[in-house]
């Protein structure tokens, strides 16, 4: 190991990773430095290259290529064991564009605090709806995310997935529906739309594919403000109760989320709660439809418990 003198400040996580590894470091500042410094004075592992986004100026430390982060989703993975988050700022943004280019979380090693305490959804959803259903007693519970988009950047159930929870994934987006298989593989990923019935309909996708919708409301909306013509497909789509049905033996998950740009009531207003119910349900509600959305959930036994820009979360009257 490195003497005690030398003037390094970042100690090199030595204990969780094997010695003879290959590594990316991801970051050259400081820390970075002082981890590339230790691990070849030590000849502890090999370093392929180090990750960062200023790579056009820096090209190069000690020997070491300095390479853009699209550099980690080229490779898909191969030819290094770990990737060590090599900096103590916004290491949970570091994390979370890690995991959604579908690396193991196993494989990222951080000295650092990330990931539990903000969550990886955009406003923290996911922190509010664990420490529900803590407070409840549960720490493993089940999903069903209704257009879950990407598995881990900015999803509300991406936590949930990485602290052992198992679910059910509905996404339209073709291309999305391939990284939820890559990212997700245990969960159960369909790849169709969620209407009130069986249909085929247009759908809607844009460059930021977080704005696609079956909605042409919230697409021309989109298009006008954006001037972005979208590309348009035809998708089926099934009611949310058949869905239940057939993949979730009639029982419904312990934790509803859904955010389907502009359709969150009318799908809704058409669940099947008579029989029995999510325990808690997070859904895209806009300012002016919050009081909207609160009769109707009140009317289906549900009461609002958390808030944020665009998103409401509800808790089961009786629970």
């Amino acid at each position: 190991m490195v003497n005690e003198t030398d003037s390094v400040k970042h100690i090199f996580p030595y204990d969780r990773i094997d010695k003879g590894s290959t590594v990316v470091l991801y970051c050259a500042g400081k820390v970075g430095q002082d981890y590339l410094l230790q691990i070849q004075y030590d000849d502890y592992c090999n370093v392929m290259c180090i990750v960062d986004q200023r790579y056009e100026s820096i090209q190069s430390f000690c020997g070491v290529e300095v390479v853009s982060p699209d550099w980690l989703m080229q490779t898909d993975g191969g030819g290094y064991d770990y990737v060590v988050i090599a900096t103590s700022y916004h290491t949970d943004a570091v994390l979370r564009s890690l995991l959604s280019m579908l690396i193991p979380e196993k494989k990222i090693i951080s000295s650092f605090q990330y990931g539990r305490q903000q969550g990886l959804s955009a406003l923290g959803e996911d922190v509010a709806v664990r420490l529900i259903f803590h407070v409840l007693g549960k720490r493993r519970f089940s999903y069903i995310d209704v257009g879950a988009n990407d598995p881990y950047m900015y999803s509300n159930t991406g936590l949930f997935y990485l602290e052992g929870c198992r679910g059910i994934n509905v996404e339209p987006n073709p291309d999305m529906y391939k990284v939820l298989l890559r990212g997700r593989p245990e969960d159960i990923n369909l790849n169709f739309g969620v209407g009130v019935k069986r249909d085929v309909l247009p759908y809607y996708m844009f460059k930021s594919h977080g704005a696609n919708t079956f909605s042409e409301t919230n697409a021309q909306k989109w298009e006008s403000k954006h001037n972005e013509r979208p590309e348009i497909l035809r998708i089926p789509v099934v009611p949310l109760n058949e869905i239940i049905e057939a993949h979730a033996n009639s029982v419904w998950p312990d934790f509803l989320q859904i955010d389907v740009e502009g359709w969150d009531y009318d799908i809704l207003e058409s669940c099947d709660f008579s029989r029995n119910t999510p325990i808690v349900i997070c859904c895209e509600c806009e300012e002016d439809g919050v009081m909207k959305m609160d009769s109707l959930l009140d009317q289906k036994g549900f009461r609002p418990v958390h808030r944020t820009t665009n998103n409401s979360v509800y808790l089961r009257k009786d629970t």
